[in-house]
């Protein structure tokens, strides 16, 4: 897909590099992050294409057989990874095609979810925690009850259902509601 060349100093001369089609998948998502983020400003970082609204909001680039997006943050893609289970993803990066983009919706659930971590002034660190700790506070009956059920971090207590938990010993309306708090500010959920 993208020819080798010295890296580009401009958004307009890394664009002018791709190919036409590379080219025209750029714009839609670049289209899709304004009206998401009209605020954005758009530069070279890392070598690449990346808007940002106070931190870097997204990434793009073109490579050999791909091209990709890097939302800059594991958490917004572990938040989505059911809806990216069609595409090629690692920790940070989301990899796709000229022909198979990412949908816009999909493009605009991420660039959302980005920018609520981005505004909740979480740092990495802070995001890194929230998706592995359980809450503090949390009574020590239902600590126990949950690693009785092998659940010690919200990855774990997000692959069970809600009634699952409820029917543990030790776990209170309280414990529930807690949970229920940690899993929505780590932009998580109970399985459906």
């Amino acid at each position: 897909m993208a020819p080798r060349h010295p890296k580009a100093t401009t958004v307009a001369e890394y664009l002018s590099r791709q190919p036409k089609d590379v080219r025209a998948a750029f714009e839609r998502i670049r289209r899709t992050v304004k009206s998401v983020a009209p605020e954005a400003s758009e530069r070279i970082s890392y070598g690449m294409p990346t808007f940002f609204v106070e931190k870097a909001l997204l990434g793009y680039a073109a490579h050999a057989k791909h091209c990709s997006i890097f939302p800059w943050s594991g958490l917004t893609l572990r938040t989505l990874r059911d809806e990216l289970s069609d595409f090629s993803t690692s920790a940070g990066t989301v990899r796709f095609t000229p022909e198979r983009p990412i949908p816009a919706a999909l493009l605009k659930r991420i660039l959302k979810a980005r920018l609520a971590e981005i505004r909740s002034g979480m740092t990495r660190t802070a995001v890194n925690r929230a998706w592995s700790e359980l809450p503090e506070g949390l009574s020590a009956p239902a600590r126990r009850a949950l690693a009785g059920a092998k659940i010690t971090t919200l990855k774990e207590l997000r692959s069970r259902k809600e009634p699952e938990i409820a029917a543990l010993h030790g776990m209170g309306p309280k414990a529930l509601a807690q949970l229920r708090a940690a899993l929505k500010k780590a932009g998580l959920a109970y399985k459906k």
